[in-house]
């Protein structure tokens, strides 16, 4: 009896019920079905009904927050074109400026320069130092030789600073001021650097004396940016940050150097350079003749206008600052002049990289032309014939 119960179980089927595949409605998106007028009232009155509940100042409109409306001046009218793609322009207010390199190249001397230019404009100026390289002493006689009274300088804010936690959290707080007091007629905040800020676990680690790489300084960076990068637009806080570059230790190909702290910085950025300089001795033999620095910086990324411009300035330990520096030989380049033989041509205006200043920038009919020629120029480049050579400026031109 058993086995004929099991051999009834074996020869029924097993009947699986599948569901049929139910067809969604297709909504069709087309132009043709949207009523763009009923659509339109009705953003509108909810724009009215934001407008009657919390006043103007509630809603910002996307024509408002483009572009740029304000920048700080590098101290050098090459560097400026070469980040801003304008002569009176520089670092981008309400956007953040990453400025990178070896030690010793230049990079903390060029944020004092961009703190006194920022005073200049009457900004709130915040400097944050973690390396030490602030010189109140050497600030005061760049101010002096610029044509300001040295005590301005004494209106930087300065922090010294060590754990990225504490800047991080005191540059929310101002942003926070700011925008609880409405506070938008302009503000420069530098950290200068990136590289030597600790964190609070790498302490905790040096202390227990734990040996492991410490990998929480990018996150804490990317949250930070992530919060603060929208919101210093409309404050019109111009932000800088300074990075050393490191070895990229087991690449043989692309780059060598990288920065440090993550891709953060490098992805929030508007403008990034990579800065390098050489010594000016008085003579080459003998390095204690040290009378200055020669900058040569490369824009690697720029919203602003087209990257990869190349400035080259110098710098002396008097405080003077190469105004122009190879300027000419960039607005050359990029077609805004024209050459001939040792001469160069602006709007039937001759002139030579010696007398450029006299002839083109002191004049303001020429400075005013030249200023809308580039413009032009940042609007719609001129198209380029693959076919024509161009002569690009090499190291000796851009050194004289």
């Amino acid at each position: 009896m058993a086995k004929k119960k099991i051999e009834e179980k074996t020869e029924k089927k097993v009947e699986v019920k599948t569901k049929k595949p139910v067809k969604k409605e297709e909504k069709n998106f087309s132009k043709q079905n949207v009523d763009f007028a009923k659509l339109n009232s009705k953003i509108q009155g909810a724009v009215n009904n934001v407008l009657n509940k919390k006043g103007l100042d509630s809603i910002e409109f996307l024509s408002d927050n483009i572009g740029v409306n304000d920048y700080i001046s590098t101290g050098n009218l090459a560097f400026n074109y070469a980040i801003s793609g304008k002569i009176d322009g520089g670092y981008p207010v309400g956007r953040i400026t990453e400025l990178s390199g070896d030690p010793s190249a230049g990079k903390s001397f060029l944020s004092t320069v961009a703190a006194i230019n920022s005073l200049k404009k009457q900004y709130v100026t915040y400097f944050f130092d973690s390396e030490m390289a602030y010189d109140e002493n050497f600030a005061k006689l760049i101010a002096r030789v610029s044509g300001e009274d040295p005590s301005i300088v004494n209106l930087i804010n300065y922090n010294n600073i060590d754990s990225i936690e504490e800047t991080m959290s005191k540059i929310i707080s101002i942003i926070d001021v700011f925008e609880k007091n409405k506070i938008n007629s302009g503000a420069t905040i530098i950290v200068d650097g990136i590289a030597f800020l600790t964190t609070s676990k790498e302490k905790q680690d040096i202390d227990s004396g734990k040996e492991k790489v410490d990998m929480t300084k990018a996150k804490i960076l990317r949250q930070f940016l992530r919060v603060i990068k929208n919101r210093i637009k409309p404050l019109n806080i111009c932000m800088i940050f300074t990075n050393q570059l490191t070895h990229n230790i087991g690449v043989s190909f692309g780059e060598k150097k990288v920065t440090t702290g993550g891709t953060a910085v490098p992805f929030a950025s508007s403008v990034r350079t990579e800065i390098s300089s050489k010594k000016i001795l008085a003579d080459k033999k003998l390095e204690y003749t040290f009378q200055g620095l020669t900058f040569n910086i490369r824009t690697k990324k720029t919203r602003l206008t087209t990257p990869y411009k190349k400035a080259t300035f110098s710098f002396y330990i008097d405080g003077q600052i190469e105004k122009i520096g190879n300027l000419v030989d960039l607005l050359f380049y990029n077609r805004v002049f024209d050459k001939e033989k040792n001469s160069y041509i602006f709007d039937d205006v001759r002139f030579t990289k010696k007398n450029f200043e006299e002839v083109i920038l002191k004049n303001p009919e020429q400075l005013k032309k030249l200023k809308e020629r580039i413009a032009e120029y940042e609007k719609e480049p001129p198209k380029i014939n693959v076919q024509e050579t161009i002569e690009e400026p090499t190291e000796g031109m851009l050194e004289e």
